[in-house]
Order: structure tokens, then C-alpha cells, then sequence
């Protein structure tokens, strides 16, 4: 068993999509539609979640401190790409923002979708690799908070009735008449 030890390294996890090269990663594991990759280069891990995402997988990085043994990886990093792959639609690449800071410019377009919660106990900033093809996102799909995520113990129901007196009212104060 190969020594533990610990190294900076970029980590990519790609669900679906068809086969694509992972260049000089390291697989971490391979299991039901999912890869899970390491580069010890910023740029390698780029080009190879670009080619991931062309081939219509969802892809997540990140760059963190991980650990390994030979056979083994760990660290937070790993959990943050799977939870930005987890998020991602087909063919598309999120990325922690240092990401995109530690990476060389080779022509890469990042578009910023703001903080999200990537699953280590904090909300880290999240940028997008801009497909020329592709519209970047406006935003990162957002979960519902805990509480309102639970199922409701009845249907929304509309109320159209007190709805209309509400609209002119609104109505009625945008041209400064009474309300009804």
C-alpha cells in the first residue's frame, strides 16, 4: 500500500452523456454513468470537462486539498464537484470560482451564477464553462430550503376572488383612483 499523502489537485465528476477523452486523470471511480477524475493540472481538468460536456455530460470541478494512498482519494474537493455535477443539466460545466482564477486563459468564457450550497457546510461561489453553442444559465438551479421542501399536508388551492380586488386595488393606485 502506497503511502498517504496529501497534494492540491483538481477534481472533475461527469454523469451521462457519451464517451469522451479524460485526457491525464486519474480515475477515482467509475460506477453507473458517473466518472470521478483527478488532475494534478487546472487546465487539464478544464479541457476535459470541456469535452465531457460536449459529449452531454453534467459536470462539476473543484480545486481543493485532497488526500490519497494509491488507491484511495479523499477530500473536500471531491464532494463539492459531485454536488456541482449533481446540479448541472446535461452538458453542462459548473465550477468553484477558483476554478477558472488558477486556470491559464486558453479562451474559456466563465459566467458567474453566484453562491450555492455545495454540500461541505458553506456556500461557495459557482461559475459556469460558457459553451459558444450553448446560452450560459442565468442561474444555478436553487434547492427549496429544508421547510419547504416537506410535502404539503394540502393542495395549493387558488383564491380568485380575493385575488381580482387585490389586482384593482393595484390597479386603482397605479392611476390614483379609490380602491372599489
Amino acid at each position: 500500500m502506497d503511502r498517504p499523502r496529501a497534494l492540491t489537485a483538481t477534481a472533475l465528476v461527469a454523469s451521462g452523456g457519451g464517451p469522451w477523452d479524460a485526457g491525464t486523470g486519474v480515475v477515482v471511480s467509475r460506477a453507473r454513468q458517473r466518472v470521478v477524475l483527478v488532475f494534478e493540472a487546472v487546465s487539464e481538468a478544464v479541457t476535459a470537462a470541456r469535452r465531457a460536456g460536449a459529449a452531454g455530460a453534467s459536470v462539476g470541478l473543484a480545486v481543493g486539498e485532497l488526500s490519497t494512498g494509491g488507491d484511495w482519494w479523499v477530500g473536500p474537493a471531491l464532494d463539492v464537484a459531485a454536488t456541482l455535477a449533481a446540479r448541472a443539466a446535461a452538458g453542462q460545466v459548473l465550477a468553484t470560482a477558483l476554478v477558472p482564477a488558477l486556470a491559464p486563459r486558453n479562451g474559456e468564457r466563465w459566467a458567474p451564477l453566484g453562491l450555492l450550497d455545495a454540500g461541505v457546510g458553506r456556500r461557495l461561489e459557482v461559475v459556469e464553462l460558457v459553451d459558444d453553442h450553448r446560452p450560459a444559465a442565468t442561474s444555478a438551479p436553487v434547492p427549496l430550503p429544508r421547510l419547504l421542501a416537506i410535502a404539503a399536508p394540502f393542495p395549493f388551492v387558488p383564491r380568485d376572488e380575493p385575488w381580482s380586488v387585490l389586482e384593482q386595488a393595484w390597479a386603482g393606485a397605479a392611476t390614483a383612483a379609490a380602491p372599489p
